[in-house]
């Protein structure tokens, strides 16, 4: 049986603010936070569209400095309102975890790209899993 059907979880999917702007719980394009946080399986990589914008600097033709092309290849982070979207999509995701003891979330798996999914179950010595 599910945490929601035992009523101990709640599955948020956008929060509206006091300026009644909404913030969409989804992965931020062009950072590695809050939506992308989930380990090596979930990381993004360079040419995933949602999670990168990419340098607008091209490969060296030349050949002659690996490093260079390296480089110019590396994904840069955003910034502005997808940057600070991140932040407050990190810090909502990291002030549940204590209270809840599961959290769920973009860069978790694809059920939970659009949503947080925070739960009361029962764990082992206490243990919280968030994710």
């Amino acid at each position: 049986m599910s945490e929601h059907a035992r009523g101990s979880a709640i599955d948020i999917g956008s929060f509206t603010l006091s300026d009644e702007s909404t913030v969409a719980v989804r992965a931020v394009p062009g950072t590695g936070g809050a939506a992308n946080n989930a380990g090596d399986e979930n990381t993004a990589k360079p040419g995933d569209d949602e999670a990168f914008v990419e340098d607008p600097a091209e490969d060296s033709s030349d050949g002659d400095n690996d490093a260079d092309a390296a480089a110019a290849k590396k994904p840069t982070p955003a910034s502005g309102e997808n940057a600070s979207e991140a932040q407050f999509l990190d810090r909502i995701r990291a002030a549940a975890c204590g209270p809840f003891k599961t959290v769920l979330g973009p860069g978790t798996d694809a059920d939970h790209a659009t949503h947080f999914h925070l739960d009361m179950a029962a764990r082992h010595n206490g243990y919280t899993y968030c994710k």
